[in-house]
């Protein structure tokens, strides 16, 4: 039996479902280690802490359970680890399996943009942590092509690097409903600040005032006023409809209802709410910035437009107003492929991973392809 020791901040509905099916396979032993339960900004989101069987939660271990968590059970042991650089039990955890010789595994978002020497400074200080380190990871998971190719890039083996992602189910199955109105509708969901990119929308449905389509926006946030009256200058804010955050389930029913989802975020480390329109088997346009676009690489489940460039999203949006209201045929057609994203696909996906992992030489075969993948990827 392998004992997976999943070492986060906080319990994560983001993998929640992962870290079941997991604990559903006999051969796989769970224990989640977290700071805390929730944090919380989570709970003023209305997140809650869900119950998982048959894993082990620790939450804030003292130093000598973190010794034992990590020298206990060396061989049969792989520490899954997230944010190295910023959690402070993840970063005990890190040196104690350094000094102990662990199987290590990372998982990490991409580092996150921020002033000009942040900027500056991230490759230079990844690089060095990477050629101190690298040793002692056996494994990377990059959550979305941005942090696998940043990773690969301060010296991480493209052995031993591969894709991941978050993975959700939904409360209840969608139900395809029959459009009441003529025009197409467009959904965004979301924090209305600068890094979502809803100006960038804004500007481009701008340009698509000859088009008959309805924007509904989910969300709050500082930028609000600014996005009206940018709507308003743009003679369009007739057809943008403003509404406060919703409970999850409403916010999930806007979605299903919808024809087509947008993402146009600056920088998005994953954007779950990609899932839960692909799960609602709407199709979804996002920037290439957003860990989640690595889910729409298929045109046929969206698009995906350079981020900052109203002009290409004007041109992605254009092509989905034209095609008219999602068909039915469209919603069983990615309902049925979103089966790749559920936690028992990405479960057994990195089941696959540890096994190859584990492996040396020709033993290891075939490197194993993420289910969400094209083929030719």
């Amino acid at each position: 039996m392998t004992r997976l020791v999943f070492w986060q901040d906080f319990i994560s509905i983001h993998y929640v479902g992962l870290m079941r099916a997991l604990a559903s396979n006999p051969d796989f032993e769970i224990v989640w280690v977290v700071e805390e339960r929730i944090a919380a900004y989570r709970l003023a989101m209305g997140w809650t802490v869900p119950e998982i069987d048959n894993v082990e939660v620790i939450v804030a271990p003292s130093d000598e359970v973190i010794q034992e968590l990590v020298v206990g059970r060396l061989r049969d042991t792989i520490h899954l680890l997230t944010g190295i650089h910023m959690w402070p039990y993840s970063k005990k955890a890190f040196k104690v399996c350094v000094k102990n010789g662990a199987k290590i595994a990372l998982l990490n978002e991409p580092p996150i943009p921020g002033s000009f020497l942040r900027n500056l400074a991230i490759r230079p200080y990844h690089f060095l942590h990477t050629l101190i380190y690298k040793k002692y990871v056996s494994l990377v998971l990059g959550i979305g092509h941005i942090s696998v190719d940043f990773y690969k890039s301060v010296g991480y083996s493209p052995a031993i690097v591969f894709p991941f992602g978050y993975f959700l189910d939904l409360p209840a199955e969608p139900v395809f409903t029959k459009p009441t109105d003529a025009a197409v509708k467009l959904i965004y969901v979301g924090q209305l600040v600068s890094r979502k990119g809803v100006d960038i929308l804004v500007q481009a449905l701008g340009r698509l005032k000859e088009k008959n389509w309805r924007l509904q926006i989910i969300g709050d946030g500082v930028d609000a006023p600014l996005l009206k009256k940018m709507a308003a200058d743009l003679q369009i804010a007739d057809r943008i409809e403003f509404a406060k955050p919703l409970p999850n389930a409403a916010a999930l029913q806007a979605i299903a209802g919808s024809d087509v989802l947008i993402l146009p975020s600056r920088h998005d480390g994953w954007g779950a709410v990609v899932n839960e329109a692909l799960l609602c088997g709407v199709p979804v346009i996002c920037s290439d910035r957003c860990g989640a676009a690595d889910f729409v690489r298929d045109k046929w489940r969206g698009g995906i437009f350079r981020r900052e460039s109203v002009e290409d999203l004007a041109n992605v949006l254009t092509s989905w107003v034209d095609k008219g209201h999602r068909s039915v045929e469209d919603f069983s057609a990615i309902r049925t492929w979103s089966e790749n994203i559920r936690p028992a696909a990405a479960a057994e996906f990195l089941e696959c991973v540890i096994q190859y992992n584990s492996c040396e030489g020709e033993k290891r075969g075939q490197k194993p392809l993420a289910p969400w993948l094209p083929k030719n990827t």
